[in-house]
């Protein structure tokens, strides 16, 4: 999610050491601006909790938990993929690994609905 400040990026970065930028974040905390820290962390997990919650909601098939992680952790995947080639900004495991936590997350939101018939 971490992207230059005009959205184009001129060369292909990635991290694929997971947590790496995790750490990064939260042992620097105080040299990154709290909007900065605020996007690359709680709003990785913030823009998927809607869909862990919604795709049980949408189709039967998503109403396990396996198959709704896999699902997040793939369209998460395919994002970082889609950065990358565009360059327009940088593929980043982590934010793989923040994103699907937030579905894992919707998803136990989605636990708690009252059951409907």
């Amino acid at each position: 999610m971490d992207t230059p400040s005009k959205g184009t990026f001129n060369g292909c970065a990635s991290q694929y050491n997971p947590f790496d930028s995790i750490q990064t974040y939260i042992s620097n905390f105080h040299s990154y601006n709290l909007d900065v820290w605020l996007k690359n962390t709680i709003g990785n997990i913030l823009l998927f909790i809607p869909f862990g919650v919604m795709y049980p909601i949408i189709t039967f098939k998503f109403r396990k938990l396996i198959p709704t992680l896999t699902l997040m952790m793939i369209f998460s995947f395919k994002i970082e993929v889609l950065q990358y080639m565009t360059r327009l900004g940088v593929f980043d495991i982590d934010d793989v690994i923040l994103q699907t936590f937030g579905g894992l997350l919707g998803f136990g939101l989605f636990r708690l609905l009252p059951k409907t018939n």
